[in-house]
Parts: structure tokens; C-alpha cells; sequence
């Protein structure tokens, strides 16, 4: 559908459509259109397989629900590969919250050294919405009210 803001290029979407890719379609590789298609796909398989993978993790990390709170084996996601733990930890505040608003991949890895360091009783408030707590041998993600 096209109406009269496709062609304004107020909008980053715009410039790289009338703009950019012309650009380089023109400049550097003739086939960009193609080229970005394909590695969409191949993208879009990877991320299917890693979400495939997140679930299993989460079933393996005998994740549960308990009054509102999700709680995960601290034990069992520490010895999960770095990649997992994190998406897992965004899946984990995605369940709670509902959304991943204003989190950013630093508070991502503050929460992985948080649980890395083991230490019980410290706990991360990565926005004023959820708290996320190490406590006997748990990893609690809480929606902060």
C-alpha cells in the first residue's frame, strides 16, 4: 500500500528505500536485493533453531512460576553457554513482564555475573519493574509492583 509518506524521506525506512539501496545497487553489488533476502532467511532459521534450543533450556533448568515470581536452578543455567543464558534471561523477563522494555544488553550481563558470582542474597534491579535475585541456589525474576 502506498500513500504519501512512503516517498518523504523524514523516515530512516524511506532513505534506505529510495536512497541507499539505489545506491548500492547502482555502486557496489547489483544483487543487494537478493543477497539481503537470502540472509534474511538464513537469519530467520537460526533464530528459529536458538528459540528451539531456549525452550529446551528452559525445561532443563527446571523453570517454574511460584506466586508470580519465575524461578530457575541456579546450579543448571550457570553450566548453559553464555548465548542461551542470556536469551534465556530475556525469555525470563519477557514471562514476568510481558515485554523487554528498557532492557539492554548490559543489564543482561550484569544479571549473568550475578548469577555467575553465586553469592546469595544480592539480588539486580535492572529497571523499576522487575528484580532479579540469587538466593539458595535459585535465580528469582520478580515483577516489581
Amino acid at each position: 500500500m502506498h500513500d504519501e509518506s512512503n516517498d518523504e524521506l523524514l523516515y530512516t525506512r524511506n532513505k534506505v528505500r529510495l536512497e541507499l539501496i539505489p545506491y548500492i545497487e547502482k555502486n557496489i553489488n547489483t544483487n543487494v536485493i537478493n543477497n539481503i533476502n537470502r540472509m534474511s532467511k538464513i537469519v530467520l532459521e537460526e533464530e528459529n533453531y536458538l528459540e528451539q534450543l531456549v525452550e529446551e533450556a528452559y525445561e532443563e533448568c527446571e523453570t517454574a512460576i511460584e506466586d508470580e515470581k519465575l524461578v530457575c536452578n541456579l546450579k543448571k543455567f550457570n553450566k548453559l553457554d553464555i548465548v542461551l543464558r542470556r536469551r534465556l534471561i530475556l525469555n525470563f523477563i519477557i514471562k514476568i513482564l510481558g515485554n523487554a522494555k528498557d532492557i539492554e544488553k548490559v543489564h543482561i550481563d550484569d544479571i549473568v555475573k550475578l548469577c555467575e558470582n553465586n553469592v546469595g542474597g544480592k539480588y539486580l534491579k535492572p529497571n523499576k519493574h522487575i528484580m532479579v535475585s540469587v538466593l539458595r541456589g535459585k535465580i528469582k525474576f520478580e515483577k516489581v509492583i
